[in-house]
């Protein structure tokens, strides 16, 4: 029996503010948008940023040096949260699921900035549960992550479904058991939400 509903940040219950932020800054830099999305990418991951690991500003540094970007710190960042545009439509799904009993988390690799998203849209209100790799230490990349978030919800794998765009983390949470749904867009999201909760309409 389904018992928790986990989704991913970024291209699930927010545009993906991430990749989008960086290719408007990418074009005002007259830097290739694709090739500075996946170097910045990597580089949020390697620097131990996503993890908490460093700051905001020795990320930024780093991505500086990289492509000598003529933006401030705070026209780089504003710019990055300006793009996640929360998704009205998955939050209705958030609070059906849990009016009929659910309960609902965030799992993301997020920075400090999906605390200050949350400060701008005021989202959490609608997740029991919010794991984040920033708080976490340790991001999506690591299998071990799902087991964490299973023991802390005190549940089985299998009654867990974890909705998350990257199909290579809907590969490792399904590894452990888990119950998932690749987001691909919003029709296919409701087909396959619709089969694991029993809900046939908002």
């Amino acid at each position: 029996m389904i018992k928790v509903f986990l989704f991913d940040f970024g291209g699930v219950i927010a545009e993906e503010g991430f990749k989008n932020g960086l290719y408007v800054i990418a074009k005002r830099n007259f830097i290739d948008q694709e090739d500075f999305y996946q170097r910045a990418k990597e580089l949020i991951y390697q620097t131990g940023y996503v993890e908490g690991k460093t700051k905001e500003l020795d990320y930024f540094n780093e991505l500086k040096k990289l492509y000598n970007l003529s933006d401030t710190l705070e026209e780089f960042r504003e710019t990055i949260l300006s793009k996640f545009e929360i998704r009205d439509y998955i939050i209705e799904w958030v609070m059906k699921l849990r009016e009929k009993g659910f309960k609902t988390g965030i799992l993301s690799d997020q920075t400090n900035w999906l605390y200050e998203i949350n400060e701008r849209n005021t989202f959490f209100i609608f997740f029991d549960y919010i794991f984040n790799s920033y708080r976490l230490n340790k991001t999506k990349r690591d299998p071990s992550v799902f087991s964490d978030v299973i023991n802390n919800l005190k549940v089985n794998a299998d009654e867990v479904v974890f909705i998350d765009d990257d199909p290579e983390n809907v590969k490792r949470a399904k590894s452990f058991g888990i119950r998932v749904i690749q987001y691909v867009d919003y029709d296919d999201f409701v087909k396959r939400i619709r089969f694991f909760s029993g809900i046939n309409s908002l």
